[in-house]
């Protein structure tokens, strides 16, 4: 499959047709399965790179908004910031996650406590930081399938 394939496909789902949306999912899973990391990219920028320019914006505003689109949380701060460390999940205890992912995330009777950050970034969502069973409901981390 090219980037034509998958652009066209793309683009039924940004202008609404009906079956456009399942078309899409369709051939992005297909995508990922039959591609390394590298080639499925370089097929997304190839394919996405009409929809930047003009009407196609809805596309990536819709795209963002998807269930698991964005696998990692990526807030960052610098100067005082409120930040939890949970010790059930955190892998390090320099492990931390901000305020919106600690609220999305279920951690009743956890090992928790709130700091004050200079400077960090969130952990949730990121298996080398975080055991999975605390993520967020808005960042579930990397497929599993993967």
């Amino acid at each position: 499959m090219g980037w034509q394939t998958l652009s066209a496909s793309l683009r039924r789902w940004d202008s609404g047709t009906p079956s456009g949306e399942v078309e899409a999912a369709a051939v992005v899973e297909e995508l990922l399965d039959q591609s390394d990391d590298a080639e499925a990219l370089r097929l997304f920028a190839e394919a996405l790179e009409p929809s930047l320019a003009g009407s196609g914006t809805q596309f990536l505003q819709q795209l963002a908004r998807t269930e698991g689109a964005k696998c990692r949380c990526d807030a960052v701060w610098y100067g005082d910031t409120i930040a939890y460390g949970c010790k059930t999940c955190a892998l390090s205890s320099a492990s931390c996650i901000c305020v919106f992912c600690f609220d999305a995330g279920d951690h009743e009777g956890h090992d928790f406590y709130i700091s004050r950050s200079d400077y960090g970034c969130c952990d949730c969502g990121d298996t080398y930081a975080w055991r999975p069973s605390g993520f967020c409901r808005h960042h579930p981390g990397p497929r599993k399938d993967r």
